[in-house]
């Protein structure tokens, strides 16, 4: 199809990029252009524009929020639709906070690395080194639960144990007085399954090693020298937040996407979905991601929440079935596909119907992060689709 556009856009975008609307749904929309480049890439852009747009607005997703690089370059802003359905003249723009759900588990993973290369934690130190109250054990009744079979999902715990204690905006005493009455199933450090709960844990550990909370650790860590002036891990601040996206849930053809309550569930668990941003914040964690912030977070940092760590291909998700994805795998708060032949590395995010996506190849420095505020058959497919169009 971008092919196909690519004659007939020019004419379109000169015609439709001066205005706020687009199309007769009056979807505003924000882009920004680079100057003195090859009208080849013009058109690209353009193009690409265009598919996006076109797929939110017949998608049925209130709004979204796009930033898109290329080569190590700004490619697209792409700010659309509205932040409640019922407010027809309350347009997303690039301060438009958003609930990034399990995009905060890439914070946890890099913040980790980053206090391991400090020298503060041992990626294979036994959890129960800092959590003393801490007594599930690994499979292998010789060893522990690691730092790093938290990170990647591999403790051995069924999927997703405990995550019903999180969505009931349960305390981490709570949490961690359940974690210590199961058994793990699979071997512990080998077999991939996904958690909220186990994961979570990392904030204590974090707070054990440096003396702060994970809130703060973030704070000084990432958000301030990221200059993230935004992102925050508070139900408060987003709440008292004039600028922020509601959460939708489609409720049939006739009403179609319906505002719904934004909930506590998971700011007790920042690090695995309590994370609030938006597009401007993420837009420079993502160039950080592929190494323009070398000051803050170092390419060792990266290396090691970035390998490879745990298998995951035979998961039953929406990533490993896109087409011309061939493997994936887990590290430390990140998955790592082989698409199109590229090493990308990959979260997806979805809390209290607010879904993300981000992703990128550290090689060629072309990535996407995009924010919705609700779950649209665009959001599962974004990245496949950005990198087929750019490669």
């Amino acid at each position: 199809m971008i092919r196909f556009v690519l004659f007939v856009v020019c004419v379109f975008c000169l015609c439709s990029c001066h205005s706020d609307c687009v199309g007769t749904s009056k979807t505003k929309v924000a882009t920004t252009l680079e100057t003195k480049e090859d009208s080849n890439t013009i058109k690209l852009r353009l193009a690409l524009r265009k598919e996006l747009t076109d797929k939110i607005k017949n998608g049925g997703c209130p709004g979204a929020c796009i930033f898109i690089m290329k080569d190590g370059k700004d490619f697209l802003s792409l700010n659309v639709g509205l932040k409640s359905s019922d407010q027809k003249n309350d347009f997303i723009d690039s301060q438009t906070m958003f609930r990034i759900g399990s995009l905060s588990k890439g914070f946890a993973g890099i913040l980790a690395a980053k206090l391991i290369n400090l020298g503060k934690i041992k990626l294979n130190d036994p959890v129960q080194k800092y959590i003393p109250d801490f007594h599930l054990k690994a499979k292998q009744k010789t060893d522990s639960i690691r730092i790093w079979h938290i990170l990647s999902h591999s403790t051995g715990l069924t999927e997703h144990a405990f995550s019903n204690l999180l969505d009931q905006e349960k305390d981490k005493a709570t949490v961690l007085k359940a974690l210590n009455k199961v058994m793990v199933r699979d071997s512990t450090g080998k077999v991939y399954a996904y958690q909220n709960a186990c994961f979570s844990l990392i904030e204590e550990v974090i707070q054990s090693a440096t003396g702060m909370s994970y809130a703060q650790a973030l704070q000084l860590y990432i958000f301030t020298p990221l200059h993230m002036t935004k992102s925050n891990v508070s139900y408060d601040s987003l709440m008292m937040c004039s600028n922020k996206s509601l959460p939708h849930r489609f409720n049939g053809r006739s009403n179609g996407y319906i505002p719904i309550p934004i909930h506590k569930a998971y700011y007790n668990t920042p690090s695995a979905g309590g994370i609030n941003s938006n597009i401007e914040d993420m837009s420079k964690w993502l160039k950080t991601l592929m190494g323009f912030n070398e000051s803050v977070i170092s390419e060792k940092d990266r290396y090691l929440a970035f390998q490879k760590r745990v298998f995951t291909s035979w998961d039953d998700k929406y990533y490993n079935s896109w087409e011309k994805a061939d493997s994936s795998y887990y590290g430390l708060g990140w998955r790592s596909i082989r698409l199109n032949e590229k090493n990308v590395v990959f979260h997806g995010g979805q809390v209290n119907s607010y879904r993300c996506e981000i992703a990128f190849d550290p090689i060629t420095k072309t990535g996407v992060v995009a924010l919705f505020n609700s779950p649209c058959d665009l959001s599962n497919t974004i990245v496949p689709l950005v990198f087929s169009v750019l490669e």
